[in-house]
C-alpha cells in the first residue's frame, strides 16, 4: 500500500474522456469534477481559488475505468497503436501513481485504438 504522507493531501478528483487526441494537465483539456467541466490546467495544477488556493500539484493517482490508453510523462505526445504507438500502455484496470510536480504537468494520454472509448480518473495531491 502507498501512503502519501509525504507527497501531499489529495484534492479534487476529476475525469478525462473520450481522448481521441492527446490530452494531459498542461493543455486544454477539459475535464470533469462532480459533473461540472473545468479546464484542467487551471483547476488542478495551480488552483488560484478554493481549497487549493495557492498549492503546487506534488502527485498524481491515475486509473484507468475502461478502453487502454498510451501515456507518456515527459512532454512527447503519445500515439495510437495504428500510429508510432508511442507512450507506456495502461489497459482497464490498472492505477498508476505519477511522483514529482513536472511529471504531473507533463502527463498526457490517448486512447490506445482511434476509437473515443477511454475512460481515465484523476486525483491530484498537493
Amino acid at each position: 500500500m502507498i501512503v502519501f504522507n509525504n507527497e501531499g493531501a489529495a484534492g479534487a478528483s476529476f475525469i478525462l474522456t473520450t481522448m481521441t487526441a492527446a490530452e494531459g494537465v498542461t493543455n486544454a483539456a477539459t475535464a470533469e469534477i462532480g459533473g461540472t467541466a473545468i479546464t484542467v490546467m487551471q483547476e488542478l495544477l495551480h488552483p488560484e481559488r478554493g481549497v487549493n488556493n495557492s498549492l503546487t500539484a506534488k502527485a498524481m493517482l491515475i486509473s484507468v475505468e475502461t478502453a487502454s490508453v498510451n501515456m507518456t510523462l515527459d512532454g512527447s505526445t503519445p500515439t495510437v497503436a495504428s500510429g508510432t504507438d508511442l507512450g507506456h500502455e495502461l489497459s482497464a484496470g490498472q492505477s498508476y501513481v505519477i511522483r514529482g510536480e513536472n511529471n504531473v504537468r507533463n502527463f498526457k494520454v490517448i486512447n490506445k485504438v482511434a476509437s473515443n472509448g477511454a475512460v481515465v480518473k484523476g486525483t491530484i495531491f498537493y
